[in-house]
């Protein structure tokens, strides 16, 4: 694996130890890095989970460091323009990016045209966080359970709307998943991020939401 300062981009799912330990197992030429401030990018909108955890490790970094780590939002496309913001940047050890299963993994086989290789252009440097995936609904509705979700999506006369962070994702591929091994029909509405998403919920827009807790 490449650390930080060699000549690859790097996609950053590394909490604060992971990170530390790769950059200290650095070849000694690259002792100083980093000698500058180091750029974390966060692919989705301002106050979701992958906002949260990419201010999370800067703070922890910057501490570790000694030198500032801050994040970027670059959003749009679901995360995409974030990962090429980053995969295409100048291999210097100062560029990083809080990637998704979607990002690295999904997109690629559904986008041609996606403009980077997550194998090629990133190296994965470490894990940093990871969560369940749920079905929520309006608290105010009549689907309590998930055999209530199954019974009114095969009562409905139209499919069930629900919300997505953006198309090709996780949640969107979950959804479709389950939805085709119920036998079910659902709608995607893909949105700008995780808390417009989740807003929505409690609107005419959805029915369904898939987050993670």
């Amino acid at each position: 694996m490449s650390h930080p300062p060699a000549l690859r981009r790097a996609a950053v799912f590394a909490a604060a130890a992971s990170l530390l330990c790769a950059a200290t197992a650095a070849p000694a030429a690259a002792a100083d890095w980093p000698a500058h401030p180091v750029r974390i990018v966060n692919t989705f909108a301002p106050g979701g989970a992958a906002d949260i955890l990419a201010r999370l490790a800067a703070a922890q970094l910057t501490k570790a460091f000694g030198q500032q780590f801050f994040v970027e939002t670059r959003a749009g496309a679901g995360g995409v323009i974030g990962v090429d913001s980053v995969a295409h940047a100048e291999p210097d050890g100062y560029n990083f990016v809080i990637t998704t299963l979607s990002l690295t993994a999904i997109n690629p086989l559904v986008n041609s045209k996606l403009g980077y290789d997550p194998f090629k252009d990133l190296t994965h440097v470490a894990y940093l966080a990871g969560s369940p995936i749920v079905f929520i609904v309006d608290a105010k509705g009549d689907i309590k359970t998930l055999k209530d979700l199954v019974a009114k999506a095969k009562a409905s006369a139209k499919p069930l709307t629900y919300g997505v962070s953006g198309l090709a994702s996780a949640g969107q591929m979950i959804s479709e998943s389950f939805a085709r091994l119920a036998r079910l029909k659902f709608q995607v509405v893909p949105y700008k991020g995780a808390p417009r998403k989740a807003s929505s919920t409690w609107s005419p827009a959805t029915s369904i939401s898939r987050r993670r807790r």
